[in-house]
């Protein structure tokens, strides 16, 4: 009889064992269910907080802030929405000063537009759409695997809700000796990023940011997509596309077929070599102002 059962005990270990195995889940998996699950909704918008605290050099940094995200997939588009506005104080001994901090990016799906306000400057420009700022997983999981390993971590409650836990630990400890671990949480149903905090080198959090009434798939009014250049604000243009290069070529062009170079034929040479060299500094590729 303890024969049998011990037979039986080692045969329920081994199933056990063998489920376990079916049921475990990849650092690959996890990033494709939250991709495929983030994919599927119409429109997301939430809520964000974030909070920041650093000790450097004697003083210390500390930071807090929130805003909203909103994007929306329509006619074959991403469009997004993200606002922030923050106040940092820096404290040096027994000196300090507050700093307030605000800005709006939007992404019609082909180029965003990003303004940014501080000390009552302003300052705008116009570049391709950065997935991971709009929280597309992928994206980020791109971008943090160029430097960090993504590990999967133990699950967590977020909220009252199951997220699933990536960690990216970073592959160069000295690159930045500040920085140390990020732990990305994602709602397992969701897909959606709820949770994001920065670790130091010692495993003390510096920074964490939260979303909170999340709304899933609800309509949000086309307006809010719209970028409207502030007056008096110039919009740099860091798309680096072809746009601006056009410009500089056709100034020679213009001044090429002048004929009384001809009764200078000592001087001909030197005029068309000159007038692209004075063209030349206005190609940085910011030439668009307006969006």
């Amino acid at each position: 009889m303890l024969n049998r059962m011990g037979r039986y005990g080692v045969a329920v270990v081994l199933m056990g064992a063998l489920c376990g195995a079916a049921l475990a889940t990849t650092l690959e998996e996890v990033q494709k269910k939250v991709q495929g699950a983030w994919e599927k909704h119409k429109s997301v918008a939430a809520k964000m907080t974030i909070e920041q605290k650093m000790e450097m050099g004697g003083g210390s940094m500390e930071s807090k802030g929130g805003g909203t995200i909103e994007t929306q997939r329509k006619d074959g588009k991403f469009l997004a929405r993200l606002e922030m506005k923050s106040t940092m104080t820096q404290k040096f001994g027994e000196n300090s000063s507050t700093m307030e901090q605000q800005m709006l990016s939007i992404s019609d799906g082909e180029f965003a537009w990003t303004l940014s306000e501080m000390m009552g400057q302003k300052q705008a420009f116009k570049s391709k759409p950065d997935g991971k700022m709009y929280g597309d997983p992928e994206a980020m999981f791109t971008e943090l695997g160029k430097e960090h390993e993504l590990r999967l971590a133990a699950d967590q409650d977020v909220a009252g809700r199951k997220a699933y836990v990536i960690e990216a630990v970073p592959k160069d400890k000295g690159a930045n000796p500040m920085l140390g671990k990020m732990e990305l949480c994602f709602d397992q149903d969701w897909g959606i990023m709820v949770k994001m905090v920065v670790y130091n080198p010692d495993a003390k959090p510096i920074q964490t940011v939260t979303y909170s009434d999340v709304k899933i798939d609800e309509p949000i009014p086309a307006e809010r997509f719209v970028w409207k250049t502030p007056e008096g604000v110039e919009v740099m243009d860091h798309t680096g596309g072809p746009a601006t290069a056009p410009a500089p070529a056709k100034e020679p062009a213009k001044d090429t077929p002048k004929e009384p170079a001809k009764d200078q034929p000592k001087d001909e040479p030197k005029e068309p070599g000159k007038e692209p060299k004075k063209d030349l500094p206005k190609t940085p590729g910011v030439g668009d102002k307006k969006p």
